[in-house]
């Protein structure tokens, strides 16, 4: 990514693309609910439009099941389901991080790859959502809601949870440019959404959970007792960080941008300290994406080569421990041992 870039080349761009999209595509038995997806696939796979379509709110997304019946009229087996679904998650993602237009862009692809990419081996319709909705967050930051709700309304063929990020636009009434404060401004306006979602989400969930649309998420409402892990208080670090520093490390030109990054940071770190379901958890995929960008966002501080080569230096080891301890030694989405369908 980085040598397309310096060279210009779209080709070289391509195959940095391509890289993931292969390893994801042509996995077998690789990720949590694979075995699942293989599952559904064969079950909608031999469900008619005619039989599907009645259904007023059918279990499997109607844009999960278009991409079951393609791959299932091309191939006559999975493999188009995880290829077509791995390459529009990162399709998107790159969408989103031209959007974004921030510096060290091929850092952040870097971290992406070995913190975030990796889940939707596991996730794969929320994966893909979530890639989505990281572009149609780019439009609340250019303020062109037509594009974001329509961007939202088509992440939601792949994932119903989604939908719920739809009231994310009205962000703008709080951020606005060259406003004195604005930081502390954003900060006490999230802490009194704390304080109402605290109040609030226990009795939203309990009437969702009676809804039939939401009734095949109910699993995902049984209260979580684990707490937080490990991620939440790096997540929390980081956030915390970048604030401190924040005259230094967000560039001056990119203020306005960086507001809308950490307050979407900041609200990965509220979901994860809710933790009473598993819900709530996975909705914090998609505002993870923030946080790599305040992480690249420490090499602003230094202006000297050296100091900028360090920080590049620990910010690349951070993505490879990240990976090596959450993927590997914890075995999380379980990635490992990875094989090809081959």
């Amino acid at each position: 990514m980085w040598w397309g870039s310096e060279r210009k080349s779209k080709a070289i761009i391509v195959v940095s693309l391509l890289i993931p999209i292969i390893i994801s595509a042509l996995r077998f038995e690789v990720g949590t609910d694979y075995v699942s997806y293989v599952s559904m696939y064969n079950s909608l796979s031999n469900v008619a439009l005619d039989q599907y379509f009645p259904q007023i709110f059918p279990k499997t997304e109607i844009g999960f099941y278009i991409l079951i019946k393609l791959s299932d009229w091309i191939t006559n087996s999975p493999v188009l389901v995880f290829s077509v679904s791995s390459a529009l998650t990162v399709l998107f993602f790159y969408l989103g991080l031209r959007r974004f237009n921030v510096k060290h862009s091929s850092l952040v692809y870097f971290l992406y790859l070995l913190i975030i990419f990796p889940t939707t081996f596991n996730g794969i319709r929320q994966g893909l959502a979530a890639a989505i909705c990281f572009y149609a967050i780019s439009y609340i930051i250019s303020r062109k809601p037509l594009n974001y709700f329509l961007l939202i309304a088509f992440a939601g063929l792949f994932h119903n949870s989604a939908l719920f990020l739809a009231p994310l636009y009205f962000l703008n009434i709080v951020i606005k440019k060259n406003t004195r404060y604005m930081l502390a401004k954003i900060i006490l306006t999230l802490g009194g959404v704390l304080v109402t979602l605290s109040l609030a989400l226990p009795h939203i969930f309990e009437f969702l959970s009676s809804l039939y649309i939401f009734d095949s998420y109910t699993q995902y409402l049984i209260p979580n007792n684990d707490g937080v892990d490990s991620n939440f208080y790096s997540k929390f670090l980081i956030v915390i960080i970048v604030i401190i520093l924040s005259k230094w490390s967000i560039p001056k030109n990119d203020k306005y941008k960086y507001y809308y990054f950490i307050v979407f940071a900041i609200l990965e770190v509220l979901i994860n300290t809710f933790g009473f379901s598993a819900t709530i958890d996975r909705m914090s995929l998609y505002f993870s994406f923030f946080s790599i960008f305040l992480i690249t966002s420490f090499t602003n501080i230094f202006k000297d080569p050296l100091g900028r080569s360090i920080m590049y230096f620990l910010i690349i080891m951070y993505g490879i421990v990240y990976f090596y301890l959450a993927y590997y030694v914890q075995g999380f989405a379980d990635i490992f041992p990875y094989r090809f369908i081959y």
